[in-house]
């Protein structure tokens, strides 16, 4: 019987022979508990990390409606009527109207809501919408035609 088939501790034992005692402790598993603690602590940064990530995406991609809610409704109305005190004072479209939605073209409500809106006389009646991604824009301007009448 070969010594890799024999029992952990025979093995150990056929170095311990006083005949091969070089005075050096033979170990067979090759085990650093120190490299074993960072490996593991890497995985838990790894994960946090991910969980973060995952996390703020999530909250980042809003239901278009809640982004409507909360970035658009204050000037053009949960309706999309603009009838609310600052939509009249800035005299906001209303966009249940079909004639007004089809003056408006996609590509120029991404960039409104980009960049901002200003009239041609240089008033500025709409500030760019912070922290929105491409996907987050495309899903306002998709709810804005869903308010068409």
């Amino acid at each position: 019987m070969g010594a890799l088939s024999q029992p952990m501790d025979s093995r150990l034992a056929l170095f311990s022979d006083s005949s091969f005692n070089t005075g050096a402790q033979v170990s067979v598993h090759n085990h650093h508990p120190k490299k074993e603690r960072v490996t593991t602590m890497k995985r838990i940064i790894l994960l946090v990390g991910v969980v973060s990530l995952a996390t703020a995406l999530a909250a980042s991609a809003a239901e278009p409606k809640d982004n409507w809610g909360t970035m658009c409704a204050r000037c053009h109305g949960v309706d999309g009527k603009g009838q609310t005190n600052i939509g009249r004072l800035l005299g906001v479209k209303d966009y249940t109207d079909a004639t007004v939605q089809g003056a408006l073209t996609d590509d120029a409500a991404v960039t409104a809501i980009k960049e901002g809106f200003t009239t041609k006389d240089g008033k500025n009646v709409m500030k760019p919408a912070a922290n929105l991604s491409d996907s987050d824009i495309k899903g306002l301007v998709t709810y804005l035609r869903t308010l068409k009448k």
